[in-house]
Formats: structure tokens, sequence, C-alpha cells
């Protein structure tokens, strides 16, 4: 049985519109941790620093996943609020479940999951080299 690619965020370099990755994740930190830094040290700082303070505090705060984002936008969250890890569609079908049971989330394949991964132009998702 074949086994799934795995996805993560590519944090080396701009997305495809040229954007900075570490901007674009310190945009989902909370209020308070967004009011500690500012827009020059999250633009400059270690994606991975901004990865972690998103873990450590931010995921567990409410809003961290809003109820009306688009698929893309809370797989995206997913990813950072687990450090970047590796994660098969699969595995992100079984979260969004989990959140599906608290909030107004569609029902989604991880097939339909693979074709917004491999579509993507902004976020920066990447299959994973085995």
């Amino acid at each position: 049985m074949p086994t799934e690619t795995a996805y993560s965020l590519d944090t080396d370099c701009p997305t495809h519109t040229g954007i900075n990755p570490t901007y674009v994740a310190s945009r989902r930190l909370c209020s308070p941790c967004q009011q500690e830094g500012s827009t020059e040290t999250f633009t400059t700082a270690d994606p991975t620093s901004v990865m972690e303070r998103i873990n450590t505090c931010c995921r567990a705060k409410r809003g961290y996943m809003p109820p009306s984002a688009p698929l893309a936008e809370i797989i995206y969250r997913l990813l950072l609020a687990q450090n970047n890890a590796p994660t098969t569609p699969g595995d992100i079908v079984s979260h969004i479940r989990r959140l599906r049971s608290q909030r107004n989330i569609r029902n989604v394949s991880p097939s339909t999951v693979v074709a917004l991964l491999d579509g993507d132009y902004y976020y920066g998702f990447t299959k994973v080299q085995e």
C-alpha cells in the first residue's frame, strides 16, 4: 500500500507572489503576540520563531481557527500550529473533522486537500521529500 505524501510550508523562500513567509505567518498571531513585536521584526524573524509562538500561545486562543475561513486558510493555520510538521492529507482531514464538530466546517476528502495543496500559489504548501 503506497504511503501518503506529506506536506508542509516552504519557509525558505518567498511565496510565488513574492510575499515574505514570516510576515504571512505573523499575521496569524493573536493580538497580544502581534503587539509584542513590530512589523519589521516579523519580516526579518526566523519563521520558526513565529510558528513556535503560534504553537505555544495563539492556537489555543478563541478565534485562531475562524469558522468562516476558507479551507486553504484552515490548513495553513493547522500547519503553523503544528510547528510546520509534515502532515498527510489524511491527517489534515482528520483535524478538520475534529474542528467540524465545533464549527460549521464543510466535509472534505483527502483528494480535495491534495488538489488544494498542489494548486497553491500563496501559502507556500510544499510536498515533503522522503
